[in-house]
C-alpha cells in the first residue's frame, strides 16, 4: 500500500489538477447545484486558503530548491501586483474577487504538483491511471451535454446546454476537446506495449474519443473546435513521423481518415446542430466578443510598456477579453507579456525535445497545447492551472533524469544522445 501511494500519489493530484474543473462540475451536476458558468466561490475559499497555506508554509520552510525559488518569486510577485490593483480603481468587482481565490485555489497548488512530480519522476505513472479519469468524466458530462439539448433545455446558442445544471455550451466544448485529447493520445502511447486487455482499454478510449469529437462540436465552443483540429493534425502527424511508415502513405491514410470521421460524425446530424453553426460562424460578428477586444486594446494603447495593473481588466474591461495575448498586454503590457510568452516558448520546445525519447512528454506538450488554445478563445490567465502546472514541472526537471531508459543510455556513452539532450545553462 505504501508502494502503491508513493507511486501513485503525485500523478494522481496531477491528473486531478487536470480535470478539476470538470470533477467539480460532475460533483456540482450530480448534487444538484448550479455553478454561475464556472464561477466557483464557495469550494474555492476553502481551496484557496489550503493553496496560499502551502505557499506560505514553503517559503517560511526554506527547504526548497533554487529552481523552486525562483518560481514561488514569480508567484509571489503575481499575487502582490494582483493584490495592490484594486488600490487604483474605484468600486469593488466580483470577478477580481472570485480569481484571486482561484489563483489559490488552483493555479498556485498545480504549480506546486508541478514542481512535486519533476522531483518524484513518475510522469509516466499519469498515462497508467489516464482512462480511470477520462472514461467517466467525459461519459458523464457527454451524456448531460446531449440530454440537456435533446430536452431543449438551450435557451440560444449563447447561453449553452444545461445551463441550470452549471454546464454550459463553453464548458461542454472544452471538457470534451481535453478528453477527446487524452483518449486519442491513450490510444497511440497509453498503456503497456502487449497484453488483451491494454488493447480492450485502447478500443474503448477509441470510441470514446469519437464520442468526446460529436459531443464537442455540438457543444458550439470554437475555441475548442479549434483544438480538436489542431491536436488531431499534430498527434497524427507526430505519430507517422516518428514511426517507419512512408510519408507518402501516412498523408493518404490521414485524408482518408479524415473523410471517414467526417462521414461519420455527420451521420450524428453534428453539421447540422446549433453548435456547429455557432462554429462555423464569423466571428467578427459577435459584437460582443469584439467589444470585448476592442476594450482591452485600449487599454493596452493607454500604457503599452508596463500595462495597466495585474487584474485591471475587471475594471478597464469589465470582463476578461477572452484573448490570453490581449489580456496579457492590457495587464502587463509589452514587458509582461514578452516575459510569459519567453516562459510559454521555451517550455514548448523542451517538451517537444524530450517526447522524442519519452511520450509522457508529449502528453505533457498536449496538454499545455490545449491549454493555450483554451485562452485563446476563452479563459483568464490568472486561472490557466494546466500552463503554471506544465511550466513549473518543465522549469524543475533534473537534466537528464527522465526515466531508466534515458539514464541507461547516458550510462553507456551514447554520445549522440547525450548531444541531443544537453541543455546548455
Amino acid at each position: 500500500m505504501i508502494k502503491f501511494i508513493k507511486t501513485y500519489f503525485i500523478p494522481f493530484i496531477a491528473l486531478f489538477i487536470f480535470f478539476f474543473d470538470e470533477i467539480f462540475s460532475c460533483a456540482a451536476i450530480v448534487g444538484g447545484f448550479v455553478v454561475d458558468n464556472g464561477m466557483k466561490k464557495y469550494e474555492a475559499i476553502i481551496l484557496s486558503f489550503i493553496g496560499y497555506s502551502i505557499f506560505f508554509f514553503n517559503i517560511v520552510s526554506g527547504k526548497i530548491s533554487q529552481k523552486e525559488q525562483r518560481i514561488w518569486s514569480v508567484l509571489i510577485l503575481i499575487l502582490l501586483l494582483y493584490s495592490l490593483t484594486p488600490i487604483f480603481y474605484d468600486g469593488k468587482s466580483e470577478y477580481y474577487q472570485t480569481y484571486l481565490l482561484v489563483f489559490g485555489s488552483e493555479s498556485i497548488p498545480a504549480a506546486y504538483v508541478g514542481m512535486k512530480l519533476a522531483k518524484s519522476g513518475s510522469v509516466s505513472r499519469i498515462i497508467d491511471i489516464l482512462p480511470f479519469f477520462v472514461i467517466p468524466i467525459s461519459l458523464l458530462i457527454g451524456t448531460i451535454g446531449v440530454t440537456a439539448a435533446m430536452i431543449g433545455e438551450t435557451v440560444n446558442q449563447n447561453s449553452g446546454y444545461g445551463v441550470e445544471e452549471g454546464l454550459n455550451y463553453q464548458n461542454l466544448s472544452y471538457y470534451m476537446a481535453f478528453s477527446y485529447t487524452y483518449a486519442l493520445f491513450y490510444v497511440l502511447y497509453g498503456g503497456p506495449k502487449k497484453g488483451l486487455g491494454n488493447l480492450a482499454l485502447k478500443v474503448i478510449m477509441g470510441a470514446d474519443a469519437v464520442f468526446c469529437a460529436v459531443v464537442c462540436l455540438t457543444g458550439g465552443g470554437r475555441g475548442a473546435f479549434v483544438y480538436i483540429v489542431f491536436i488531431s493534425a499534430f498527434i497524427l502527424l507526430y505519430f507517422f513521423k516518428s514511426s517507419a511508415i512512408n510519408r507518402s502513405h501516412a498523408v493518404l491514410f490521414i485524408a482518408l481518415l479524415a473523410v471517414v470521421l467526417f462521414f461519420l460524425i455527420n451521420s450524428f446530424g453534428v453539421m447540422e446542430s446549433a453548435g456547429m453553426e455557432r462554429i462555423l460562424g464569423n466571428l467578427t460578428e459577435d459584437n460582443a466578443r469584439m467589444e470585448l477586444y476592442r476594450s482591452a486594446f485600449s487599454a493596452f494603447l493607454s500604457s503599452p510598456a508596463i500595462g495597466m495593473g495585474v487584474g485591471s481588466i475587471w475594471w478597464t474591461v469589465g470582463y476578461y477579453s477572452h484573448n490570453i495575448v490581449l489580456d496579457l498586454l492590457a495587464e502587463t503590457g509589452l514587458v509582461g507579456t514578452l516575459f510569459f510568452t519567453f516562459v510559454i516558448w521555451t517550455t514548448i520546445k523542451r517538451l517537444y525535445r524530450y517526447s522524442k525519447w519519452e511520450k509522457c512528454f508529449l502528453f505533457l506538450l498536449l496538454v499545455m497545447s490545449g491549454a493555450l488554445v483554451n485562452c485563446m478563445f476563452s479563459g483568464y490567465w490568472i486561472a490557466a492551472i494546466k500552463v503554471y502546472f506544465v511550466c513549473s514541472f518543465v522549469y524543475c526537471m533534473p537534466k537528464f533524469a527522465f526515466s531508466n531508459r534515458i539514464r541507461n543510455a547516458f550510462v553507456q556513452n551514447s554520445n549522440e544522445l547525450k548531444k541531443q539532450f544537453y541543455i546548455r545553462k
